[in-house]
């Protein structure tokens, strides 16, 4: 993990900077890929309210989810369980 040039120079066609990003959201051994609880949607949800999308910040309360696991699940969440609002004529005038 402190070499990232080194391992590049071993995987043909990738950058040091893609092969750590490999490792951290996918290769590491303590990467967790249990299917989400809804409990844990909640907490995600709560701490967006209160961080934002700062993943980095919410890491912690993910034990062994990557802070790219944690963005990906924020946009499936927005994108197959909430509905879009629909805008009525009136408040398209204000």
């Amino acid at each position: 993990e402190n070499s990232w040039n080194e391992i590049a120079k071993m995987v043909p066609g990738r950058t040091p900077r893609q092969c750590r990003d490999r490792w951290k959201n996918y290769l590491k051994p303590t990467l967790k890929f249990d299917p989400w609880k809804k409990e844990d949607d909640e907490l995600l949800v709560s701490l967006v309210n209160t961080y934002g999308t700062h993943w980095t910040k919410m890491k912690e309360s993910f034990p062994g989810r990557s802070t790219n696991a944690l963005k990906n699940r924020w946009h499936w969440l927005l994108n197959n369980c909430v509905q879009p609002m629909a805008i009525t004529e009136s408040e398209n005038d204000k």
